[in-house]
């Protein structure tokens, strides 16, 4: 358990980090500009209290701001959020077996990552339906720089931005193997 203002820090830090491209949490070791007798005067501090009583708060609290980094503390303590998290928790202990799921559905890469006439490509409209999962093309960039591809490729110049600057800052609170990942990828070549 950590103190409440280091709940309080985290959590700014961690919605700057999804929020202002400027700022990357890992990078400023997750330092703001909060203070400890301002965060004190606060009439919110009760749920940074209760939020500091999370195991891993730096999870909860990315795979929550990437759905919506315009959370306030209090709605990070709804069923919604908490249920999140449980899934978060739940495909990173599965992530090899989820990755190659959501990858069994296509008969190669170039089925899934090609982008034709400046349209998305499949594997993004699929993550964008909830059909492939963050870490998924967390992973594939990791491995596969697809993203720089789909840069110079993609027409939308608004909303692919936002998703692949979204995934790239989620992708800082990913650990995987990524030889083993690599290996993964061939076999399903």
């Amino acid at each position: 358990m950590i103190e409440p203002f280091d709940a309080y820090q985290k959590y700014l830090a961690i919605k700057l980090h999804f929020s202002q491209p400027s700022y990357d949490y890992f990078k400023y070791h997750g330092k703001t500009n909060a203070r400890k007798d301002k965060f004190d005067l606060r009439q919110d501090r009760f749920f940074f209290h209760k939020l500091s009583k999370k195991e891993n708060l730096e999870l909860y609290l990315a795979c929550n701001f990437l759905d919506n980094p315009d959370l306030w503390a209090g709605q990070l303590l709804e069923q919604e959020c908490i249920d999140r998290y449980k899934e978060t928790l739940k495909r990173h202990q599965s992530l090899e077996y989820l990755f190659k799921n959501d990858l069994s559905q296509y008969d190669s890469l170039d089925e899934a990552f090609t982008v034709r006439s400046g349209d998305y490509p499949k594997i993004l409209n699929m993550f964008n339906r909830r059909e492939i999962m963050a870490e998924t093309m967390v992973i594939l960039n990791g491995t596969c720089n697809m993203f720089h591809y789909w840069d110079s490729q993609i027409s939308d110049t608004i909303l692919w931005p936002k998703i692949r600057d979204k995934l790239i800052k989620y992708g800082s609170f990913i650990s995987y193997d990524k030889e083993k990942y690599n290996d993964v990828i061939k076999n399903h070549i």
